[in-house]
C-alpha cells in the first residue's frame, strides 16, 4: 500500500493519528455492467460457477476450474463475457484488463456477499430496492475508473482495502491506475473529503476528470 494514502484521523479527544488502509490476503473485485452485478472474483485458485435463486428450479450450472480464479457469476446475459475470460487468461491481472476491454466496470464490495445479493433476481439486477447508478471516471477519451451510489470502498486493480475499511456510505470507488498514479492519489483525497454522489462528482471536474 502506497503510505501516501495514509489518513488522518481525529481522535475524541483532539489529538490525530495517522492510519494506512489494510490490504486483503488476496485481491477481490466485483464485475459490473452498468447497475448489473456480474460476478464477484476471488485471486486464488478453485471454481468460477453460476449463481442460483433459492426460488428457481435446480439446473446445470457452468463451472469452470481456475488455477488463479475463484468466483461466482450472477448475470446469465453476460457470464461468456467473464467465463471466456477466466478460460483464456492465464493470471488474474489479465483477465480484468480482459473484461474491462470487453466494457465491464470493476470495483471491490465491502461487508460480506450477501449483503449484495440477497435482493438480486434471476439475473444480477436488484429486486425491490431501486437501480444502482453508476458513473464512469473519463480523463479525456480514457475511462480510468468507475463508481456507484452504494456503500462501499475504494480500491484499485492492484489491491483491495479489508472488508468494511473505511467505507463511505455515499459511494462506492474504483481507479483503473495503480495507487501511486496522479489520478489515484488525487481520487484517494476527493474520497475522503466528498460527502456524497453529486460533491465527488464536481470535484473530479475540478481535477480536470469527468463522470460520465
Amino acid at each position: 500500500v502506497n503510505p501516501a494514502m495514509a489518513h488522518t484521523i481525529r481522535n475524541k479527544d483532539g489529538s490525530t493519528t495517522r492510519s494506512e488502509p489494510t490490504k486483503r490476503p488476496f485481491r477481490s473485485l466485483a464485475a459490473y455492467n452498468g447497475p448489473v452485478l456480474v460476478a464477484v472474483l476471488e485471486e486464488r485458485q478453485g471454481t468460477l460457477k453460476m449463481f442460483q435463486p433459492p426460488y428457481v428450479t435446480a439446473s446445470h450450472q457452468n463451472q469452470l476450474q481456475s488455477n488463479y480464479c475463484q468466483g461466482t457469476v450472477f448475470d446469465p446475459m453476460t457470464s461468456h463475457v467473464v467465463f471466456g475470460a477466466v478460460e483464456k487468461c492465464t493470471n488474474y491481472s489479465a483477465m480484468l484488463q480482459l473484461l474491462l476491454s470487453a466494457g465491464l466496470d470493476l470495483a471491490a464490495l465491502s461487508s460480506d456477499l450477501s449483503k449484495h445479493t440477497a435482493s438480486l433476481g434471476a439475473t444480477g439486477q436488484r429486486m425491490g430496492k431501486g437501480e444502482l447508478r453508476c458513473w464512469r471516471i473519463m480523463q479525456g477519451v480514457l475511462v480510468v475508473g468507475c463508481f456507484w451510489d452504494q456503500e462501499g470502498p475504494m480500491s484499485c486493480l492492484r489491491w483491495q482495502p479489508s472488508l468494511d475499511e473505511w467505507v463511505q456510505q455515499w459511494g462506492t470507488v474504483c481507479i483503473y491506475r495503480d495507487d501511486n498514479t496522479d489520478v489515484y492519489l488525487k481520487c484517494w483525497d476527493l474520497y475522503h473529503r466528498c460527502h456524497d454522489v453529486q460533491h465527488f462528482k464536481e470535484e473530479l471536474m475540478h481535477l480536470g476528470l469527468k463522470a460520465k
